[in-house]
């Protein structure tokens, strides 16, 4: 379980640093390398907002590279936003931070692509890893469960071969698997909420999570907590993953499990989760729903208005 999880040393940022690496799931990042994470972005917003990181509760661990610039500042090295599925929130995040770190930054349209003459994504990023002269970053959001893994597979020996650096290929979500970038700001806002404090976290995961993606990425990224209960509240037709959910079970979180809003808020009455996390209902991945059934199902999982007496009690 997360209790004993290790802490970065003095002598160790990240483990020998993340250039060149990929990171296909939460647990690609080692325990130690998200608290760094987590504290180095945690001082870098208080910087920027002229406060204390200090002053809401404990570091989480030491960091030895504090006086480091954060920004990369090289327009010789590029980001690829590869979005080959739909997406606004995390796309103009992802591109503002890679604006704001001073590189070169190239977003791959799929629908006008070479993926429309079935060039395979693979022979895609050899020929745009080429292209750079330094370090190469490829976030792709993709339909296609694994692609990052399978990148990072076939794509070492190409780089090599080209003489350029091995090419970093982040998961921005795919298929119904996880979504790792996300589950790493979801983590750093729990952590916030919580003050910094790792013993406990009580979350309630509402809505749809047969198709939320850092909804399954949770299973790795709470582990950073020493103990954890999540209420997973959804109808049968957004039920958690049951691979997800044993392997919660497995490593140690309570896990309960609610049909419905009005259910969880009577039924667990004396201790309701401190933060909720709603997903937005996919009905389209659900196959046709008569109007009646679509209108069931948003009200199983909308908090209304009526319901704050029975939260506040």
């Amino acid at each position: 379980m997360a209790g004993g999880l290790p802490e970065p040393s003095r002598d160790t940022a990240l483990e020998g640093g993340l250039a060149g690496r990929t990171i296909h799931e939460v647990r690609d990042l080692s325990a130690a390398e998200q608290l760094y994470l987590y504290e180095r972005t945690r001082r870098f917003k208080a910087r920027k907002r002229d406060a204390n990181p200090e002053a809401e509760g404990p570091a989480l661990c030491e960091i030895p590279d504090d006086a480091v610039e954060e920004r990369v500042d090289n327009p010789d090295c590029t980001v690829y936003l590869i979005f080959m599925e739909g997406s606004t929130r995390t796309r103009e995040s992802l591109r503002n931070a890679a604006v704001y770190h001073g590189v070169k930054v190239n977003e791959f349209q799929a629908e006008t692509s070479s993926f429309q003459k079935n060039e395979t994504i693979t022979d895609t990023m050899k020929m745009l890893s080429v292209y750079s002269t330094q370090r190469s970053v490829f976030v792709i959001r993709s339909v296609l469960e694994g692609v990052c893994s399978w990148l990072r597979t076939a794509m070492g020996n190409h780089a090599a071969s080209m003489g350029v650096p091995l090419p970093s290929f982040l998961n921005a979500g795919d298929g119904l698997f996880t979504h790792p970038i996300g589950e790493f700001v979801d983590m750093y806002s729990l952590l916030e909420q919580n003050r910094w404090n790792r013993e406990t976290v009580h979350l309630a995961l509402v809505g749809d999570l047969a198709h939320g993606r850092t909804a399954h990425s949770k299973v790795e990224g709470l582990k950073l907590f020493q103990k954890v209960t999540v209420d997973l509240v959804a109808p049968e037709i957004f039920s958690y993953p049951v691979e997800y959910r044993n392997r919660m079970r497995e490593e140690g979180f309570e896990v309960r499990e609610f049909a419905s809003v009005e259910e969880y808020l009577e039924k667990a009455a004396g201790s309701i989760a401190d933060v909720w996390y709603f997903y937005k209902p996919q009905f389209s991945k659900c196959g046709d729903l008569s109007a009646m059934r679509l209108s069931e199902l948003r009200t199983q999982v909308s908090f209304r208005e009526e319901f704050l007496p029975k939260l506040l009690g």
